[in-house]
């Protein structure tokens, strides 16, 4: 049974198997010759690769993963489990350790209760330490690129206005009121704003797609569009474009059609 913490989703951290295929490491791979859709034969049993895995430099390279019923079979362990690895922390929202293994013991006992639960604490801590660090410079990163992102669409929109001073003027001086100007500008910074989220959201994808699971071989599976992305990059990247654009804009606003056109 899959067992999940509570207000969790289940893990795409690993593959699943089908029963009757292999997954078979590098050096097996290399060294026999075999490729994806090869069938191998293993103690008399017959399995087609589904998969050569990629060259990690630990014992995966010489191993053959299978399905758990198919490895029975093969040792004939039938309904026997030695080990399982747990390659995620059921960390909770304060991050403790020990909270964490008291809820994966608990878990566990409804369904295993003769296992014995061992957290190896040098290695979780590591992993631990990697997942805050990371979620500190997310946090810090973001916030820096959309501020970055915003000045620079600030400072364009600043060199637009300056160039179209006459423009300006002529409009103002027709009886264009000063929210018809400023919505010339803020329109054209929503207008962006979601072509760019639409755009983005294309190459992004089609990056992630074709080079993400190179990169990212044991979680390539779960790498997929996601339309909620698209749904916010559609609503957050107007707003900042828009955002970015308002001082500019009440500059054009308040420039006086008649001084603005006098100097031209």
């Amino acid at each position: 049974p899959e067992i999940i913490p509570p207000g969790k989703g289940s893990s795409l951290m690993t593959f699943s198997i089908q029963p009757g295929t292999a997954y078979i490491g590098f050096e097996l791979a290399e060294n026999l010759h075999l490729t994806a859709g090869d069938s191998i034969s293993v103690n008399g049993h017959e399995f087609r690769i589904d998969r050569c895995l990629s060259e990690t430099g630990s014992p995966d390279d010489i191993r053959i993963v299978t399905h758990l019923r198919d490895a029975q079979a093969i040792l004939h362990l039938e309904d026997q489990i030695n080990e399982i690895k747990a390659l995620q922390c059921l960390c909770n929202g304060e991050y403790d350790l020990e909270d964490s293994l008291d809820l994966l013991r608990a878990q566990l006992k409804t369904v295993l209760p003769d296992a014995k639960v061992i957290l190896m604490q040098s290695i979780a801590k590591a992993r631990l330490d990697q997942r805050l660090m990371a979620e500190r410079y997310f946090s810090f990163v973001f916030p820096l690129i959309v501020l970055v992102a915003m000045a620079w669409i600030g400072i364009l929109a600043f060199l637009n206005v300056r160039e179209r001073r006459q423009e300006i003027g002529i409009l103002r001086a027709l009886g264009y009121g000063s929210s018809k100007i400023a919505l010339l500008f803020l329109g054209k910074a929503i207008i962006m704003g979601l072509m760019g989220a639409a755009l983005g959201f294309v190459v992004g994808t089609v990056l992630a797609t074709q080079f993400g699971p190179q990169i990212f071989k044991v979680t390539a599976q779960s790498i997929r569009p996601s339309l909620a992305l698209l749904g916010w990059s559609v609503l957050v990247s107007p707003l900042i474009a828009a955002a970015a654009v308002f001082l500019p804009s009440l500059m054009a606003v308040y420039q006086d059609p008649a001084q603005t056109l006098r100097a031209d």
